[in-house]
Formats: structure tokens, C-alpha cells, sequence
């Protein structure tokens, strides 16, 4: 349920499952592509957002981790644990 996510009581609950939405279509879209081990998300995305990211991994069975600092900071998925 992508309402556990969303904030509420805001007009960006909105946006907010719009963009979980689209997270999870992009994540389904990598489970289903057996030719890809990890996908990197884009540096743009806010805090909330890479929270949104990593909860989906954990609902997937999937691995995450987030790199970088500020505006650099990025979160990618993995379908294997890192070593």
C-alpha cells in the first residue's frame, strides 16, 4: 500500500504517490531484467524520495545503498547483496 509512504494531510500526498508509483514501476521493470545486477537512481532525488527508493527495495527482497553527499548523493538497488 503506497499510502504508508506518502506524507499526509499536504497537497503533495499527490505527487507523492505519483512518484511511488513510478518507483515501483522502475524497480518491477529491473527485477524483470535478469541482464541488470543494480540500478542507480538519479542524484536529484531528495531525502524523501531515497526513502520512498529504499523502502520499496525492502519490499522487493532487494539491497540498497546510498553514496555521495548533498547533491551528489544517489541511491542504487541491488538484487544481490554486496560482499
Amino acid at each position: 500500500d503506497g499510502k504508508r509512504f506518502a506524507r499526509s494531510g499536504t497537497r503533495s500526498d499527490v505527487d507523492a504517490d505519483a512518484q511511488l508509483e513510478q518507483f515501483r514501476e522502475q524497480v518491477e521493470a529491473f527485477i524483470g531484467d535478469d541482464s541488470q545486477a543494480q540500478l542507480s537512481f538519479r542524484s536529484s532525488l531528495n531525502s524523501f524520495e531515497r526513502m520512498l527508493v529504499h523502502r520499496l527495495s525492502e519490499q522487493y527482497g532487494l539491497h540498497s545503498s546510498s553514496v555521495g553527499q548533498g547533491r551528489s548523493r544517489r541511491i542504487t538497488i541491488y538484487k544481490q547483496k554486496l560482499a
